[in-house]
């Protein structure tokens, strides 16, 4: 994910399995431009909780969720 990214979810056979949230800002993620703004970049992302069981006939689906005029890049 870059910036302006929130999250990435994933879903096996519909159900979520994984919620991913992006936070910003932090030392050395937040820096001041010329015009006064503050501009925070990805500091991390959460991780999923534990291991993902995938078996043969799975439908995986992914989906990445941005908002660039909260976090422009």
């Amino acid at each position: 994910m870059h910036d302006g990214g929130l999250n990435i979810i994933l879903k096996i056979n519909d159900k979520v399995v994984c919620d991913s949230r992006a936070t910003y800002g932090g030392e050395g993620h937040t820096t001041k431009t010329d015009d006064g703004k503050i501009w925070e970049t990805i500091a991390e992302s959460s991780y999923c909780p534990e291991t993902i069981k995938v078996i043969k006939g799975d439908k995986i689906y992914m989906q990445a969720n941005y908002d660039v005029s909260l976090h422009p890049s």
